[in-house]
């Protein structure tokens, strides 16, 4: 009997059903090449940044000026040149870049490039390589690599023996001739207002119809173009200088990788004086470098760099902000920003930075040490809704004692617990509503040298911090207090807080003073007066452990006052008489008074004699 053969139609199902099989197969081949392409590329930073490191430290290479950068190449860290991988071809060369603090301590880098010319921005030990670092046409190592202002490049050669030097020429760090004088021959280009340029830049990627209050989702990068632009992008509508400008200054839009190009004969072409919102509602913008602008004449920066979703590193080598007096909401709700080299910014003429950092909730250290506040009146919400941010270090100059709005200025930050509270001068402070609102990691508090004697709201002054279980309230002058509403709520771990030097005589509100503060046993509340009160709704509502509360003659509840829900939930509270907690005496006035039951007025409270 004859076997038969495939049909046609069977031919065709084998091959579509091999076709399929090829289409699900070949891409995860492909990135499972890619990713281990990668993961080797990781290795290979990681094990000369150890190489590096061991060198520094052993005392081989000498690295010790705070103001040069490093440059070590991987043959001088005894790294074979085929060991040495790229995630897309051979390394055609690779350091390991190093800087040294004042406190002398080291930061370390990778940067490389392959043969296929692909530059890879640095990465750490604690940075993983993801596709987003990855940059094509990278050049010039000591003007692309973000590692912050420094002026003196070093680079070592292949065999450690000897360093070349260069000198970076900026407009900061001008080339000069053997009599000092300036080399330059750079020409004035100026950009526009930083509103009008934002729109300029949404409409050439988006269309006429784009402006500077819509989001734009399709600028990956902004850099400068290492060419000419064409006659194309030389047109009116890609014009972004001033009429002023001895040269223009050109934009256009690649849209093949979201990049927008900038260029201009200028070297360092100036920021417009007014430069808010210039980069502000970039949604996917991944890439920021800022290094090539003169910024020593913008005098606002509001919303400069704000509300960029994708934004994970901005290049500050060389930016400028002496003449700065604001700093608005400079880089708020950048989410995905990990770390910002600020050592170089010259605050000392800002007068406002409210809500600067708000919402940067990748970044897990903030490092201040270079910030001049002595002018500042406005810190609100400065260190603010940054939910991985674990350390602010500050500086000598962080002097706060001009400031009058410090309200949410340390708040919403979870796991923050490395802070100098020392820094933190209220002498001039008007407003501190919610000052440590929501710092759930904190365990003690001293705020002993606080000057509170002008305040006059206590709202939220330590709220909502779930951790906290001690207080040093030792120097808190609450004279001038009319409202201690939420000053302590939701402080579920505090187990002891001493409020016996608190004047009252001026409290109207005591709502929610210390609602659900779970832990505490006792209260002594023997120096308050409450003459002037009006208002007492839910004080010690949810404080479940609460025993025992002292009082004087003075703490008196005037008719009409709030008292509701004022001890809801106090299940363990007893008056000083053996009166015992009920939820019928839950709401209203009557029992928030001292126990005295043989005259037929039980109460919660127990007399304290003063």
């Amino acid at each position: 009997m004859k076997k038969r053969g495939f049909s046609l139609i069977e031919l065709l199902a084998v091959i579509i059903i091999l076709g399929v099989l090829m289409l699900i197969a070949v891409p995860s081949v492909t990135n499972y090449i890619n990713n281990s392409r990668k993961e080797v590329y990781v290795n290979t930073g990681k094990e000369l940044i150890k190489g590096a490191s061991h060198l520094v430290t052993k005392g081989k290479i000498d690295i010790d000026d705070t103001n040069t950068t490093y440059y070590i190449p991987y043959t001088c860290i005894d790294m074979d040149k085929d060991e040495a991988k790229s995630p897309y071809g051979d390394l055609e060369e690779a350091y390991v870049v190093v800087t040294v603090n004042e406190d002398g301590n080291y930061d370390y880098y990778f940067y490389s490039r392959d043969t296929e010319g692909i530059g890879i921005y640095p990465i750490t030990e604690e940075a993983a390589l993801s596709a987003e670092c990855i940059r094509t046409g990278i050049d010039n190592l000591s003007t692309n690599i973000g590692i912050g202002r420094r002026k003196n490049v070093k680079v070592y050669n292949n065999d450690c023996s000897a360093i070349e030097m260069e000198k970076k020429a900026t407009k900061r760090n001008p080339e000069v001739d053997e009599y000092g004088n300036i080399v330059s021959n750079d020409k004035h280009a100026q950009f526009i207002q930083g509103i009008s340029l934002n729109s300029k830049l949404k409409r050439l990627a988006n269309g006429d119809s784009a402006s500077s209050s819509t989001d734009d989702l399709l600028i990956k990068e902004i850099v400068r173009s290492e060419t000419e632009p064409s006659e194309e992008n030389k047109q009116s509508r890609n014009k972004v200088s001033t009429s002023n400008s001895e040269v223009p200054i050109y934009m256009w839009f690649d849209d093949t990788d979201g990049t927008m190009y900038w260029w201009t004969e200028a070297d360092y072409p100036m920021l417009y004086e007014e430069s808010s919102f210039t980069f502000y509602r970039f949604r996917a913008l991944k890439y920021l470098d800022l290094s090539e602008f003169d910024s020593s004449n913008v005098v606002r920066m509001t919303y400069m760099i704000a509300s960029n979703d994708e934004l994970e590193y901005v290049d500050l080598d060389g930016f400028d902000t002496s003449n700065c007096t604001q700093m608005d909401y400079m880089f708020y709700g950048d989410v995905k920003l990990r770390n910002l080299d600020l050592s170089e910014f010259d605050t000392s003429k800002v007068y406002t930075m409210m809500y600067m950092f708000w919402y940067c909730k990748n970044m897990t250290e903030l490092d201040l040490t270079s910030f001049d506040t002595s002018n500042a009146i406005n810190l609100s919400s400065l260190i603010s809704g940054m939910d991985k941010l674990t350390s602010v270090k500050f500086g000598k100059k962080f002097d706060t004692s001009n400031v009058k709005n410090f309200s949410f200025f340390m708040a919403n930050c979870p796991l923050l617990t490395d802070f100098d509270i020392s820094k933190i001068d209220l002498t001039s402070a008007t407003d501190i509503m919610s000052i440590f609102y929501n710092l759930d990691a904190i365990e003690y508090l001293d705020l002993s040298h606080l000057n509170t004697s002008n305040i006059t709201s206590f709202f939220n002054f330590v709220a909502e911090c779930d951790n906290l279980k001690r207080i040093n309230l030792t120097g808190i002058d609450t004279s001038s207090a009319t409202s201690l509403t939420q000053m302590f709520s939701r402080c579920r771990s505090l187990e002891e807080v001493d409020v016996s030097g608190f004047d009252t005589s001026n409290v109207t509100s005591f709502n929610c003073m210390f609602y659900e503060c779970e832990s505490l046993k006792t209260l002594d509340l023997s120096s308050f007066d409450t003459s002037n009160a009006r208002a007492f709704e839910a004080m010690f509502r949810g404080a479940t452990n609460l025993k025992t509360i002292y009082v004087s003659n003075k703490f008196v509840i005037n008719e009409g006052a709030n008292c509701g829900n004022i001890f809801l939930y106090c299940r363990n509270l007893v008056g000083g008489a053996g009166t015992v907690w009920k939820s019928s005496m839950a709401n209203g006035p009557t029992y928030a008074r001292v126990d005295d039951p043989e005259n037929d007025k039980p109460g919660l409270f127990t007399l304290k004699t003063v």
